[in-house]
């Protein structure tokens, strides 16, 4: 439910800036980012196998963090916080969660872990938080990098001003 009401809020955002087809692009590489890491690191580490399924949430955490990256001065919702700490704070958490997972068995990391999960109780660990970042930071980067520069309002500004300049001179 929550993965589909984060498609939808961050699907519709984009699609006042960006096509329905760079849309699909950028759900596409984050999730398939998201989706190669868990993999990788299940082989990695043979006691996360069977732990975490990946779904689309890799894909739907960089369609939001691509949005988050677009407008950086936005307000979620009901939360009071820009999107450009949103960003941070999920990229940060959903690593932290990665790194802190009893399962990896680092030393004093691990104990950190097993608290958490106590306290949040162990299906916390059961979330692909190493999909959510990857495909986060996938979104959150690649609209920087593979999108076109979007217009500011100084950009439209000086574009009037040539253009009425332009028409002047005819």
């Amino acid at each position: 439910m929550t993965n589909a009401f984060l498609f939808y809020y961050a699907a519709a955002r984009l699609s006042h800036v960006l096509s329905n087809q760079r849309i699909a692009v950028l759900f596409l590489i984050s999730s398939l980012g998201a989706g190669i890491a868990q993999v990788l690191s299940q082989a990695l580490f043979p006691a996360l196998q069977g732990g975490v399924l990946v779904g689309a949430s890799g894909g739907i955490m960089g369609m939001l963090l691509g949005f988050f990256a677009l407008s950086p001065d936005s307000r979620m919702l009901l939360l009071p916080v820009s999107a450009r700490n949103m960003a941070k704070g999920f990229l940060i958490s959903s690593a932290l969660f990665t790194v802190v997972n009893p399962a990896l068995g680092l030393p004093l990391v691990s104990d950190l872990g097993i608290w958490l999960g106590g306290l949040l109780g162990e299906e916390v660990f059961q979330i692909g938080h190493l999909a959510h970042f990857v495909g986060g930071l996938l979104g959150w980067t690649c609209i920087g990098r593979f999108f076109p520069k979007l217009l500011t309002r100084q950009d439209l500004a000086r574009m009037r001003l040539d253009e009425e300049v332009t028409s002047e001179l005819r």
